[in-house]
């Protein structure tokens, strides 16, 4: 199967896989009396950062737990999509973004402005990610993936910036 299918699916079983153990988590921890989030839920939220965060913000509460969960597992298909369609677009030297010059600009800014943010809150990441109720492994990919988004999306706005101002449309090999 092609990467553009198959990277959501298994985004999607991930996702709803983690869920499952953060409501876990959440059970276990009433009953530890522990504070913070679930290991599953801090990995969770760093794999699917671009939706994980605001989705938790807004809505975590608002929803019955299903109804949330449903959602939270349909936009992190939706999400790890548009990463396939923008590595399948880049492979073919095509814009990540937009084809309109002054939108793709503005687009590929913002990009980079949201990984150097997304930077600056990892160089705190003592109070963001602690390793005392993380554990190592978790900590690591959390991380890991955290580095990814903010890297990831300064460098593929970064290339794509440059190649729309050299106004170059594919990739010279």
């Amino acid at each position: 199967m092609r990467l553009k299918y198959v990277l959501p699916l298994a985004q999607m079983v991930l996702a709803a896989l983690l869920l499952r153990l953060w409501f876990l988590g959440d059970l276990a921890r009433r009953f530890l009396d522990s504070r913070g989030l679930p290991p599953a839920a801090v990995l969770l939220l760093c794999l699917d950062f671009p939706i994980g965060v605001p989705l938790k913000l807004e809505l975590w509460g608002y929803l019955p737990q299903l109804s949330f969960d449903a959602l939270f597992v349909a936009a992190t298909g939706a999400l790890w999509y548009c990463v396939a369609l923008g590595v399948h677009s880049y492979r073919q030297g095509r814009s990540l973004t937009f084809e309109w010059k002054p939108l793709r600009v503005m687009a590929d800014l913002l990009l980079v402005g949201m990984g150097a943010c997304l930077g600056w809150l990892l160089l705190d990441s003592d109070t963001v990610l602690s390793r005392s109720y993380l554990g190592w492994r978790c900590f690591l990919a959390a991380w890991t993936s955290l580095i990814w988004w903010s890297l990831g999306s300064i460098l593929f706005s970064c290339l794509d910036l440059t190649r729309c101002i050299r106004g170059k449309r594919r990739l010279e090999r």
